[in-house]
């Protein structure tokens, strides 16, 4: 009732890389939180990310990484979450040929 704060999370990892959160939704139930966006690689590129968390501690539930040619751009813009069973990212990952490829990613929580 106050907007003080009631927990906090960061994610840097590669280290001192660029690591970026696009979207977020929220379960049906309100039990976790997703969060989408790029995070830097070790190979210089940017990986398709997603991240689930407990909504009340913010207690990391799982993670993914897409890489989907090396170095290249991949990134989750948008996350939708179906009856607190599955969640859909979509994004694009780009192409060795120098295009970007229409990318969906659905995970079962």
């Amino acid at each position: 009732t106050n907007g003080s704060p009631l927990w906090q999370n960061y994610l840097d990892r590669e280290g001192s890389l660029d690591d970026v959160a696009t979207s977020v939704a929220v379960s049906g139930d309100g039990s976790k939180v997703f969060a989408v966006g790029y995070t830097n690689t070790t190979a210089g590129g940017y990986a398709f990310s997603v991240r689930a968390y407990n909504a009340t501690n913010g207690t990391l539930l799982w993670q993914d990484h897409l890489d989907m040619e090396g170095s290249l751009a991949d990134v989750a813009k948008s996350v939708a979450v179906m009856d607190n069973s599955n969640i859909f990212v979509v994004g694009y990952t780009r192409t060795t040929a120098g295009g970007l490829a229409f990318s969906v990613r659905a995970h079962r929580q």
